[in-house]
């Protein structure tokens, strides 16, 4: 009997991950080859919720440990995250597949750090893997733009946007109000969700030369005077539920507080069913910002003295409000807190924008053509598209 090819996977960050598992739940619901997965930081959580087993990986580990791993698991591609963080596994996954013949393709999952997700201590863009499944033609011209080659770029959407439609679509008013009573809400409190980011861990304060203008504590401190002055001109009770990224100690976060606005944390739960069930979602450029404007959610990107280009592709495509001072923060929660209609306006703007499903189709028929040499669900010509 002819044994099945086999797909080795490794991803580690939140974001990756997500990106990643509807890529790997194809594959084994298919059964068209042999999977091996590995993980590490928040993927292990997350590739658990979506019940894809995974080997949880633990320093120390180097490329003869991998090397070791890959012969025994007799890869025959390695499939990735685009991760950056301390310990950058996946990089050494993809260069230790390039030493031994093997085929890898990495899955970005965010418009940013392209040269920095590729790159190893001593050599740019030496961790580049033969294929990077990018989301669209903005994160393709911007790689082209980094010196990434175009043979290396695959646009096939994002993989863990192919359910937001049906997600948008079974979202209900029953579902919206047990969410909005389960952190002690009245249906008619206004809700707003803060999605926030270790901005400080990746980018310094004040004093870093990488300081982007604000930190996660400064955003959030804002935001809650803005959502004060706006509360003074409010009859219904504003709520503010600060939604922590897993790389943060929530503990940070049990110091806010208002005597006018309710202030509560929240790590568990669905993140895409609590962004449906507030009425505005802000943040810096958090993911779920941009997944929260493909659910049709009002967004506002507040990046106060931002200092260099803006990441978050929505509030380039006009789907999201970017906010860069703090003066224009409360005149603009207003309007798409109080102004009903501004809010229609936003709705209607943010229906158009369309996620295309299939990217994960896309990713598992290009794995099917460098291991079993056939694509089976789909053809040899990848189709691109726009906002995906």
């Amino acid at each position: 009997m002819v044994s099945k090819s086999t797909v080795v996977t490794i991803c580690s960050d939140a974001g990756a991950a997500r990106a990643v598992a509807p890529v790997i739940s194809l594959l084994l619901a298919e059964d068209a080859v042999k999977v091996v997965s590995y993980s590490y930081n928040e993927a292990n959580e997350i590739l658990r919720s979506e019940a894809i087993p995974a080997t949880v990986l633990r320093p120390p580990l180097t490329a003869a440990c991998i090397e070791q791993r890959l012969h025994l698991d007799q890869a025959s591609l390695v499939l990735t995250g685009t991760s950056h963080n301390e310990l950058d596994w996946e990089k050494l996954f993809i260069g230790t597949a390039r030493s031994l013949g093997v085929p890898s393709i990495a899955v970005l999952d965010f418009w940013s750090n392209y040269v920095t997700r590729f790159s190893s201590a001593d050599d740019r863009l030496g961790c580049l893997p033969d294929v990077v499944a990018v989301m669209d033609e903005r994160a393709r011209g911007e790689m082209l733009a980094a010196g990434i080659s175009p043979e290396r770029i695959l646009v096939t959407g994002q993989p863990a946007f192919d359910g937001f439609a049906q997600r948008f679509r079974c979202f209900n008013a029953e579902e919206r109000a047990r969410i909005r009573e389960s952190v002690g809400l009245k249906q008619t409190d206004l809700l707003v969700l803060f999605a926030s980011q270790p901005i400080r861990q990746l980018r310094g304060g004040k004093e870093s030369p990488n300081y982007l203008g604000y930190t996660e504590d400064s955003v959030l401190g804002h935001l809650i005077q803005s959502l004060e002055a706006v509360q003074r001109d409010c009859a219904e009770r504003i709520a503010l539920l600060i939604r922590p990224h897993p790389r943060e100690d929530v503990q940070q976060y049990f110091s806010y507080a208002s005597s006018i606005v309710k202030i509560a944390t929240c790590t568990s739960g669905d993140r895409y069913n609590y962004a449906m069930a507030a009425d505005l979602v802000t943040g810096m450029t958090s993911m779920l910002l941009v997944e929260a404007c493909y659910l049709q959610c009002p967004v506002i990107s507040f990046q106060p003295g931002l200092r260099t280009t803006d990441t978050l592709p929505t509030n380039a495509w006009g789907f999201s409000t970017l906010v860069v001072d703090y003066q224009s923060m409360t005149p603009t929660l207003k309007l798409l807190l109080l102004d009903r209609n501004s809010r229609e306006q936003n709705r209607a703007r943010l229906a158009s924008l369309k996620a295309n499903p299939g990217s994960a189709r896309r990713i598992v028929n290009w794995i099917y053509q460098h291991t079993i040499g056939t694509s089976p669900h789909g053809t040899n010509k990848e189709r691109k598209i726009g906002h995906a």
